[in-house]
């Protein structure tokens, strides 16, 4: 059997990433598995201001 060695990189989340966050968000399977979730997954404008403070935040 061949060894397989696999990297993942991390990067800081940018501003494009979001429309894809809210996107998962919206998944009925995702949301049922996550331990938080948001109280309308539908709220564009919620999670938008909790990014916005997320992202502002640099710590």
């Amino acid at each position: 059997m061949e060894s397989m060695i696999h990297s993942v990189q991390l990067r800081d989340v940018a501003q494009e990433d979001l429309v894809i966050f809210f996107a998962q968000q919206m998944d009925p399977a995702g949301s049922h598995m996550a331990a938080f979730t948001a109280k309308d997954p539908t709220d564009r404008e919620a999670f938008m201001a909790h990014w916005a403070r997320i992202l502002a935040d640099d710590t």
